[in-house]
């Protein structure tokens, strides 16, 4: 099945470069999201966090660091990239209200 959403795109443009294992071993620097706890998480807030904030170099292992896409997406398009995320890479149900809550990290609350 080919996924042709904005989501996909989103994780295609974006994400897969870093994220995207093709060979189906774990890479601790650079984890497929399946294996990522805030994507199976009951609360978005985790993946909104870092999708717009990122990682730097001293909140995670030595050599691990992500930027922030809070400059170049916008809050549906991190709603809509959180929510491929959540149906790619989890058994899990969907999360609501996803523009909210992206909208609500972003301003800090």
């Amino acid at each position: 099945m080919v996924d042709n959403d904005r989501g996909a795109s989103l994780y295609v443009a974006a994400c897969a470069s870093c994220h995207s294992n093709s060979d189906g071993r774990p890479v601790a620097l650079r984890p497929e999201l399946s294996l990522n706890s805030a994507v199976s998480a009951p609360d978005p807030a985790n993946l909104i966090q870092v999708i717009l904030h990122g990682i730097s170099k001293d909140e995670a292992m030595p050599g691990v660091l992500m930027p922030g896409f809070a400059a170049s997406l916008t809050d549906n398009d991190v709603a809509q990239l959180a929510a491929y995320l959540r149906r790619s890479r989890s058994h899990e149900p969907a999360w609501a209200n996803l523009d909210a809550a992206v909208a609500r990290t972003r301003a800090g609350k």
